[in-house]
């Protein structure tokens, strides 16, 4: 079956991606919680905020977020300091909270999900796309033009290694989107499907 990719619109979608980012992140022990109430935060409630979903039939099977300039800052502020990092002049989004199904994790939904992801940051107006990256999928974003701007370190709330990258954005994305496809295909250990963009909720 095909998977659609589109904008969490309605509550009934963002109550899906904020129930499959709780059994990613938190059934899989990826991060603290309790398995029995959706997950979000604070970043959910800005205008500035855009939820994308993967969506299978009538099931949403992936999720990401895209956090463009707010008054909140970006959820990885507590991480890391992007701002000496980008080059002058540069306008940066944020790409967090992002998760796919387990048995969706060899299907195109997390490299459609990416690609959604610097498509709507480049029509928000931004140049880069900056994160702190689970160390499994570093070399993936590698390949599509990212680059690490410090060592890994741990969340200080997680305990989860994470990497600050940032990724410099291009008019048209559909190479990336190729690129991670193949990557998605040849090499499961930087399957971004299993990984996600923040290496944790915040």
């Amino acid at each position: 079956m095909a998977i659609e990719i589109r904008r969490a619109t309605s509550a009934a979608d963002l109550a899906g991606a904020f129930a499959l980012r709780r059994d990613v992140f938190i059934g899989e022990g990826i991060v603290r919680g309790s398995g029995d109430d959706p997950l979000f935060d604070i970043f959910d409630t800005v205008e500035e905020n855009t939820v994308y979903i993967a969506v299978e039939g009538n099931e949403i099977v992936g999720t990401v977020r895209l956090t463009n300039p707010s008054p909140l800052g970006f959820p990885s502020d507590e991480l890391f300091d992007f701002e000496p990092h980008l080059p002058a002049g540069s306008v940066a989004s944020n790409g967090s909270m992002f998760c796919v199904d387990a048995a969706r994790r060899r299907s195109s939904a997390g490299a459609q999900l990416l690609g959604a992801l610097g498509m709507g940051a480049i029509e928000a107006g931004a140049t880069h796309l900056v994160g702190a990256l689970r160390p499994q999928a570093v070399s993936l974003v590698e390949r599509t033009g990212g680059y690490a701007v410090g060592p890994e370190f741990h969340h200080p709330v997680e305990q989860v290694p994470v990497v600050p990258m940032i990724c410099r954005l291009v008019d048209d994305v559909s190479p990336y989107i190729a690129d991670l496809r193949a990557a998605v295909a040849v090499d499961d250990r930087t399957n971004p499907s299993e990984n996600q963009l923040t290496g944790a909720p915040r």
